[in-house]
């Protein structure tokens, strides 16, 4: 019998050194399962802040994007408002120019000189020169450059004439 109680005294130690080693055991994987599960919560938790801070990023640079596409546009406005202004006033102070090159060509006619050779001492084309004589040469002299008209304006100079 003191063989079997000696059994059965290191079968009880045995199972309690077993227990004791599962328990371990069981201890080492309880805190490995939660050393995992902290490090995916902190994964998780940056991962939704990287992606939250991506968003609110993206969603910036969106508005940013539009607010100065929207000042490119009125800046655009504004410009092309200023280069009609700069265009309309270059118009109208040229315009005077334009009365004395009138002026200046008509002069030269009177003086008996050709479109031609208005043309060569100018530079300017044939059919600005003309265009410019119809534009600014008075009436009289319109009429003496018109087909047909010589005998117009020669019964009108001498109303009592045949």
């Amino acid at each position: 019998m003191g063989s079997s109680v000696s059994a059965g005294t290191g079968h009880a130690a045995a199972v309690r050194r077993a227990r004791q080693v599962a328990a371990r055991r069981a201890e080492a994987v309880r805190a490995h399962e939660q050393a995992v599960t902290a490090t995916l919560v902190e994964f998780f938790e940056a991962k939704d802040r990287a992606d939250k801070i991506r968003g609110d990023a993206q969603t910036r640079a969106a508005r940013l994007l539009q607010a100065a596409q929207e000042k490119a546009a009125r800046l655009a406005e504004q410009a092309h408002e200023a280069g009609q202004e700069v265009i309309e006033r270059a118009e109208k102070d040229a315009s005077g120019d334009d009365a004395q090159v009138g002026t200046a060509i008509r002069r030269l006619r009177e003086l008996g000189e050709s479109a031609a050779s208005i043309c060569s001492m100018t530079g300017l084309s044939v059919q600005v020169v003309r265009a410019v004589e119809r534009e600014h040469l008075p009436p009289t002299e319109k009429d003496r450059h018109a087909p047909g008209s010589r005998t117009a304006s020669k019964s009108r100079a001498r109303p009592g004439a045949p």
